[in-house]
């Protein structure tokens, strides 16, 4: 792609009007993002101690808007999405 289309394709980008939500919209859907999550099939995981930092013991994870806030060093269950974004990012 050449510097040209890089320019047209950046002046088209910015003619795109995203939505606006309200912070209700964005709590409902967050709401919603955790009533799917926890249908999905729920694995056993234990994300290990960090020995470098003894007070990093809680690891946050979001995932569209819902939170999930594992202890290391404790088995838990977990949705599968949530096990799959920790092993990419080398938790377990």
């Amino acid at each position: 792609m050449n510097e040209k289309n890089i320019n047209e394709n950046l002046e088209e980008a910015s003619k795109v009007v995203t939505p606006q939500l309200t912070d209700k919209e964005i709590d409902k859907l967050s709401v919603k993002a955790g009533q799917d999550i926890n249908t999905q099939n729920k694995v056993t995981i234990r994300i290990p101690t960090d020995k470098l930092n003894k007070n990093d013991v809680v690891v946050p994870v979001c995932v569209n808007g819902y939170n999930f806030f594992i202890n290391r060093g404790e088995k838990v269950e977990v949705p599968e999405i949530v096990a799959d974004i920790l092993m990419e990012a080398g938790y377990i």
